[in-house]
């Protein structure tokens, strides 16, 4: 199988695989990140679920977790992928951090992409703008 990224691919040997990579991408002129990060959803595990469990983990790591209900969404420039999407703060020690996140599976797998949009500070009317164009622009390869 060829594993791409974008500076490279190189053929990977004929067993399971599961992907696990985590991409950051950083837009210095905003101070945010973009982390794309891929799992897999066990067994009888939804999106949802894992969402859930997720967010349940973080709130022991973490202090003032605070965040919107999670909410269906659609994405992508034809509306076609479907996800699911919320807006998070907390503390970590001294650091603050403000994010945007979305997930969806996949069609046709159990494969999960994470998107967080993260800041130092709160997110204003700039970054909701850039994140709604990332999300705009989402195409499937």
């Amino acid at each position: 199988m060829a594993y791409r990224i974008n500076e490279l691919q190189f053929q990977l040997p004929e067993s399971e695989l599961l992907d696990a990579s985590i991409n950051i991408l950083k837009f210095p002129a905003l101070g945010t990140s973009l982390i794309v990060s891929r799992s897999q959803l066990a067994e009888g595990e939804t999106l949802h679920s894992n969402f859930d469990t997720q967010l349940k983990r973080l709130e022991q790591q973490v202090q003032d977790l605070r965040y919107q209900p999670v909410q269906s969404t659609r994405l992508g420039a034809d509306q076609s992928i479907d996800g699911i999407e919320l807006r998070s703060q907390f503390s970590k020690g001294a650091e603050k951090v403000y994010q945007f996140q979305l997930a969806f599976v996949l069609p046709g797998t159990r494969k999960m992409i994470a998107l967080s949009y993260v800041k130092a500070q709160p997110l204003g009317d700039a970054e909701a703008a850039h994140w709604a164009t990332l999300k705009q622009t989402l195409t499937l390869a």
